[in-house]
Order: C-alpha cells, then structure tokens, then sequence
C-alpha cells in the first residue's frame, strides 16, 4: 500500500502579503533603474541563481569583512562547472515552459515529464563515475549516513512522485505554497539516485515562476497599499 503525502498546509496571510510586497518592490526598482542596469542585475541573479541551485557554495573569508556579491570562491572545479552548465541547461526548460503558460499554449508550467526533464538537464551534464541513470526512478534504497528517517523504498517512489506532482498543480493555494511543498516531497520522496536537491529547488522556481500568481499577489498588495493611503 502506497502511503499519502501531506496535503498542503494553510498559508499565513501576512507571509502571502510580505512575499507580493517583496515582488512589488523588486518590479518597481527595475521598471525605474536604467535598462543596462537592468540587464546587468538579470544576468548577475541568474548567475547567482545556477551556482546556488547547483549547490556550490561561496567561500567565505574569515574576518570582519562584509558578504561580497558576487560570492568570493577560490576556485570552481571541473564539476562545479559541470553542475552549473547542466543547471544553466534546466534554466533554459524552465523558461520555456513558463513562457508556454504565459502565451496561453498551455495551462499549467509543471508538467508530469517535467521532472524527469529537469534531472536529465541536470544531471546528464556532471561526468560522475557512479552511473545516476538521468531522468530515471531510482531502482534501489537511498543508503543513509544516520537518523531515523527512512526514505520509500523504490517500488512505492513512481506513485508517489506521480501523486505529489498532481497535488502541486490541483491544490487550491498560491503557487509560492505550493512551489514550497513540492520541493519538500521531492526531497522526502528522493526519486533518484543524485540530484534530488537540484531537481527540488528548480521545481519550486517552475512553480513558484507562475507569473499570474505571482501578479495578483503584487496587485492585491499595491491595492492594500493604495486603501490606507486613501484612509
């Protein structure tokens, strides 16, 4: 018998209101600043977004010196690049499919292949000495170091990562919540044999990237904004 994941829980409000105010302030500073500045901000967040979705972190110096951005790094190995060229790759499917949404030629972002997708992206770049099967369930037990949490067995991970898939798209809530509890089943699912973490935090920006969502939450906040301004 497959065990049922956990549904999504209740959003608090005031953290729905402080994510669209967030989204607000970051709309209005780039709709003001010069468009190089612009173009400069997106290719550095990109940039930025990879190598942490990737999973490569800075390199901190010791000492009173403030955080630099971009993050210092000694060095980027051969499969730090590799990890952040098949990221960079993933991005890419990532656009696609939320620029399908936005034309009307499709009606949801997340798709039942899109994981898999995103993991062969992923994944299929890192030249890993440990066959990881790209794009593939994973067909044996996720080997664990300690603690007492165990991870489904192969044979009950297809259903559900199939089920947690069709929860994030049909459960009532906004996509940032659901984005949210989509990269927590991935994680607790562990549906592949590495690259669960990449594939989780690409599937939040997949469905948290809905832009409608994300609009509707700026507007309502602009609106709120607006009413006690008027008060």
């Amino acid at each position: 018998m497959i065990p049922e994941l956990p549904r999504i829980p209740a959003v608090d409000p005031g953290l729905l209101d402080a994510y669209a105010r967030a989204h607000g302030i970051l709309e209005g500073a780039r709709q003001d600043a010069d468009p190089q500045l612009d173009l400069v901000f997106r290719r550095f967040a990109i940039e930025t977004s990879c190598e942490a979705i990737a999973g490569i972190p800075p390199t901190f110096r010791t000492g009173a010196l403030p955080p630099l951005l971009p993050a210092p790094r000694a060095f980027l190995s051969a499969r730090d690049l590799a990890r952040i060229d098949g990221i960079r790759a993933a991005v890419q499917y990532l656009d696609s499919r939320l620029a399908m949404v936005a034309q009307g030629h499709d009606a949801v972002s997340l798709r039942s292949e899109s994981p898999f997708v995103l993991h062969a992206l992923a994944e299929g770049r890192v030249d890993n000495p440990q066959v990881t099967n790209p794009g593939m369930i994973r067909a044996t037990e996720v080997q664990q170091a300690a603690g007492m949490f165990t991870f489904p067995p192969p044979v009950e991970v297809r259903a559900l990562f199939e089920d947690a898939v069709n929860i994030a798209n049909s459960a009532p809530g906004p996509a940032c919540a659901r984005a949210a509890w989509l990269m927590y089943a991935t994680i607790f699912i562990h549906p592949f044999c590495d690259g669960n973490g990449r594939v989780a935090r690409l599937l939040y920006l997949l469905v948290a990237g809905a832009r409608d969502d994300v609009r509707a939450l700026v507007r309502a906040a602009r609106e709120v904004e607006a009413g006690v301004g008027a008060s």
